[in-house]
Formats: structure tokens, C-alpha cells, sequence
């Protein structure tokens, strides 16, 4: 673990942005990291041995000799362009936050996307006090998070790395639709912005963004948005599908005032949705309900075991 740091160390002084990332990571969590379990560096070995898979089968011999003299080679090269230990700072590898906040700056203002975003966290909350609690670089680092476009192009990027990072965007953008909808940027709240950040947050895979997209459908009353039955429950089932406990609760209630509404032709408690269209038979739908009921009180949801005995008795 100490020989993985002092990679990183050393390339993140040089301005390696990824390196910078990783070197925080060390800080915040007060441990080495396994070089080879990177990305990077597992995108890298790939690309070694890539042409060594293109010979025959009956050269299995000098293969195994030039793959060992090219690991030899690879050890020797690492090794010569480590800092000896003069050169590397004696960290004891306690969990250090300032330390951490200041390499995963660097590597934000680098261009990477997950440092981007930790930064923006880091900013909002304080990080018990590892940097100073400010609402509006906190927005300004989720802003760039967001935008998802780090500076290193993307051929010289690892397919899981590429997909980390739209991740970790779509969950930015869910962050950045919170300081739209609610002002804590520092400017007025605008609900049409909130709603454009959560729809990218959605597409690429955010299950809170499609959640909040599911609840905007439900009820109406954001701007530019009325209440839609079918898209909501378009997006409270990704959501629930990617297993947030609130979506599947959501949907289990959707599903309820669907059923309801078919069935006897009254609106349920709940109200969520108002003149619900339907071609489905209302004993499925019911059993859909149940069927999100019992998921979300598989993860402790307060409300789905009473619902559960409702539809219990209904059915």
C-alpha cells in the first residue's frame, strides 16, 4: 500500500490529476490503496497485454519468457522513478480531511469529475471543519461536476472509468436540481433549471433524480409540470427498480390510488394522483402495489407494512 501512495503521491506533485484523486482517497479514508485494484491502472494492464493474446497457442513457451522479461523490465522502470524516502513525507496514514481536501481540490481543478464532486460535498457540509462551510463553491464544484467532462480525452480512458464518471455527473446533477429547486446557491429558486437538472440526472442513471421526476409528475405544481399519471409511474418505477426504498414506497401508493380509482371509483387517501386513466385490471395493479409495499418494508420503510395489511384485506 505504501509503494501504491508513493506512486501516486509522486505523479499527483506533477500534476496528474487521477494521481491527485487517489492521494486524497488515501487521506480521507487513512489507508494505502491496492495499485492494481484502479481502474486506470487495470486499463493500463489491458493494454499490455492485449497483443500478447494475438499468438498462437503453440508459442506458450517464449510467450511466458518474454512476459516475464517484460515484468522485469515494467518493475525496473517503476522502481527507478520512485522518490526514495528522503524525499516522501512521513505521513502516518491517519484519516487527515484537510489533507484530503486539498488533494481532491487540486485534482478538481484538474478536471477530474470525482474529485469535482467530493469538493462540492466537502464545501457544503464542512467536512467537520477540513475547509470552510461555503454554499456557493459548494454549487459552483457541483456545476462542473455535472457538466461531466473531464480534460484528458476520452480514448485515453477506461470504458469503467468513462462509466464512473456519467455516474457520478448524474448524481451531480441531482445535487445541482436541490440548489436550483430550493436557492442554496444564493440565487432565487428556479424550478425550471431544478427540473432540466434532474432530467439529465435521470437519463444517465441517477435513481434520486428519476425519483424526484416521478414525485414532480405526481403532484404538478413545478413549473411547467402537471400532474401525469403515466410518467410518473414511468419514472417512480426506475427508481424503484434501482432499489430507493422512498421510490418503491412511492410506487406502492401510485399503484394503490390506481387501483382504487378502477375499482370502486373513489379516489384512496392518498392525494397523489387525480384521474387516473387505466386499461389494467384492478386485482394486478393491486397486486403491483403489494409487490413494491413489501420491497420497501424489506429495507425498514415505516409506512409499507400498514399499506400491506390495507391491501391485505382488500384482496
Amino acid at each position: 500500500m505504501i509503494r501504491a501512495f508513493r506512486c501516486y503521491y509522486e505523479a499527483g506533485l506533477k500534476g496528474h490529476a487521477d494521481a491527485q484523486l487517489h492521494v486524497g482517497m488515501c487521506f480521507e479514508k487513512g489507508q494505502g490503496l491496492d495499485f492494481q485494484s484502479s481502474p486506470e491502472a487495470g486499463s493500463r494492464g489491458a493494454a499490455k497485454t492485449g497483443t500478447s493474446t494475438k499468438s498462437s497457442s503453440s508459442s506458450k513457451s517464449s510467450s511466458s519468457k518474454s512476459k516475464k522479461k517484460t515484468s522485469s523490465m515494467a518493475s525496473s522502470e517503476l522502481s527507478s522513478e520512485l522518490p526514495s524516502e528522503l524525499d516522501l513525507p512521513r505521513f502516518d496514514f491517519k484519516r487527515d480531511m484537510e489533507q484530503a481536501f486539498s488533494w481532491y481540490l487540486k485534482a478538481a481543478e484538474g478536471g477530474n469529475v470525482q474529485a469535482q464532486s467530493n469538493v462540492s460535498v466537502m464545501f457544503r457540509t464542512g467536512a467537520n471543519g477540513a475547509c470552510p462551510q461555503d454554499m456557493r463553491k459548494s454549487f459552483y464544484w457541483c456545476e462542473r461536476a455535472a457538466e461531466g467532462k473531464p480534460r484528458a480525452p476520452a480514448r485515453m480512458r477506461s470504458d469503467a472509468v468513462l462509466a464512473r464518471e456519467k455516474m457520478i455527473a448524474a448524481e451531480a446533477n441531482y445535487n445541482l436540481g436541490i440548489f436550483y429547486m430550493t436557492g442554496q446557491s444564493g440565487e432565487a429558486p428556479d424550478e425550471a433549471k431544478a427540473l432540466s437538472a434532474w432530467v439529465k440526472g435521470a437519463l444517465n442513471g441517477s435513481v434520486k433524480a428519476m425519483f424526484n421526476l416521478g414525485q414532480c409528475y405526481c403532484r404538478g405544481g413545478v413549473k411547467g409540470i402537471k400532474p401525469d399519471p403515466d410518467k410518473a409511474e414511468k419514472w417512480l418505477t426506475k427508481a424503484a427498480e434501482g432499489g430507493l426504498c422512498e421510490a418503491q414506497f412511492a410506487l406502492g401508493e401510485l399503484l394503490r390510488a390506481k387501483h382504487d380509482r378502477i375499482a370502486t371509483g373513489r379516489s384512496s387517501s392518498s392525494s397523489m394522483v387525480e384521474n387516473v386513466p387505466c386499461n389494467e385490471d384492478s386485482l394486478s395493479i393491486l397486486e403491483r402495489s403489494g409487490f413494491w409495499f413489501r420491497k420497501a418494508s424489506a429495507q425498514g420503510h415505516p409506512g409499507a407494512a400498514h399499506h400491506l395489511e390495507e391491501i391485505g384485506r382488500v384482496s
